[in-house]
């Protein structure tokens, strides 16, 4: 079996006690990570958000 290696979230935003992501041999998996910038804000638009939500994705 698989270690499961956990990601908290990252420092800033006001965030629950919870995961952003976990990850089991090869398989990543990610839930509830929001589209905030680097200081902690949600864009207006949706495309913004998205974008930072990739890149938050990426930094997991």
């Amino acid at each position: 079996m698989a270690l499961i290696e956990h990601f908290a979230a990252p420092a800033g935003p006001t965030t629950p006690p919870l995961s952003f992501a976990m990850r089991a041999g090869d398989l990543l998996v990610v839930s509830g990570i929001p589209g905030f910038d680097a200081d902690g804000a949600i864009p207006e638009t949706f495309e913004a958000q998205f974008g930072f939500v990739v890149r938050n994705i990426k930094r997991a």
